[in-house]
C-alpha cells in the first residue's frame, strides 16, 4: 500500500504594525501573518519574536489549513529608535513531525518626536521674555525721579 502524507509549508505572508507609524517608546501592535503553502494542515502553530521590547513575544495560532494564513499578534512597547534586527521563529507540526523555522526580520522605528516639546519651550521663553519686559517697563525708573 502506498502511504501518501502531506506536508505543512509555513511562511510569512505579511508583516504590519498598528499604528502603521509609531515613535520610539510608544505602544504598538506587530502583526505577522503566517501562511501555510503546503499540502497538509500545520498544527499547534506558534510564533515567537526576540525583539528587545516589553510585551507579548509569543503568539499561539493553532491550526492553519493549506492555502490559509493566520495572524500572530504581538502587543509591544518601548522599541528603540532606528532599525532593529530580530528573528521570528515559527513552530508547528504536521504528518512528518515537529518543525521550527527562523525568519530574520527587521523593525524600523522613528525617533521620538520632540517638536511638541520644543514648541512648548519656545512659547514659555516668549512668555517669560514678555513678563520680564512688562516688569521692567512698569517698575519706576530710578534715574528720572
Amino acid at each position: 500500500s502506498l502511504n501518501i502524507r502531506g506536508r505543512g509549508e509555513i511562511g510569512i505572508a505579511s508583516i504590519e504594525t498598528s499604528p502603521e507609524r509609531f515613535a520610539a517608546g510608544e505602544p504598538f501592535n506587530l502583526i505577522i501573518r503566517v501562511e501555510n503553502a503546503g499540502t497538509a494542515d500545520a498544527k499547534s502553530v506558534r510564533a515567537t519574536i526576540d525583539l528587545p521590547v516589553e510585551g507579548s513575544r509569543e503568539a499561539f495560532l493553532g491550526k492553519i489549513k493549506p492555502g490559509n494564513d493566520a495572524p500572530a499578534l504581538f502587543r509591544l512597547n518601548g522599541a528603540p529608535a532606528g532599525e532593529t534586527a530580530y528573528t521570528a521563529t515559527i513552530y508547528y507540526n504536521d504528518e512528518w513531525g515537529d518543525h521550527e523555522i527562523a525568519f530574520p526580520l527587521s523593525l524600523a522605528v522613528t525617533p521620538a518626536d520632540y517638536s511638541g516639546t520644543i514648541v512648548g519651550l519656545v512659547v514659555l521663553l516668549f512668555i517669560a521674555a514678555g513678563a520680564w519686559w512688562l516688569f521692567i517697563r512698569k517698575s519706576p525708573d530710578k534715574n528720572h525721579e
